[in-house]
């Protein structure tokens, strides 16, 4: 399935979130993660953003986010809106597997990108594997996403 019937059938779910919303969401959810454009860092902040998007449930890279914020393993990650709970993560990150992260990323999607490769590079939602996750953060870092150089 090619990444327009892929969009058509999300469409017909009434799941989609658009393209635009969901760069801008991710630009904001990097600001208060990691303290970019000047913001402090703020997990409260972007857990709340990843959280409160509309059709948050139907978005692969949001579902990776939430994974993060509910993965014990990964302390910088922390809020105290999330139980951390590995199950619950391993949930987020099935399902961000489910809706086609891999698809997405490609599809060039560079978002996808780097959250595939943060997934192989721990081993969440898929087996680990170091060389796919260069791969994907490569892939992502030469669209011009420069947080992935740091994976």
């Amino acid at each position: 399935m090619d990444i327009n019937s892929r969009k058509l059938l999300m469409q017909e779910k009434g799941a989609v979130v658009p393209r635009e919303r969901v760069n801008e969401l991710y630009q904001k959810i990097d600001e208060y993660v990691y303290g970019m454009n000047r913001r402090e860092i703020d997990m409260e902040k972007a857990y709340e953003t990843i959280s409160t998007a509309p059709n948050s449930e139907s978005n692969a890279i949001l579902n990776s986010w939430k994974g993060r914020f509910a993965d014990p393993g990964l302390p910088l990650y922390k809020s105290s809106r999330v139980e951390e709970n590995q199950s619950r993560a391993k949930v987020f990150y099935r399902k961000a597997v489910e809706l086609d992260i891999e698809g997405m990323a490609e599809a060039g999607d560079q978002y996808a990108c780097t959250c595939l490769g943060e997934m192989y590079r721990r081993g969440r939602g898929v087996y680990r594997n170091k060389s796919t996750a260069v791969k994907w953060c490569r892939k992502a870092a030469e669209q011009g996403y420069a947080d992935a150089q740091f994976n």
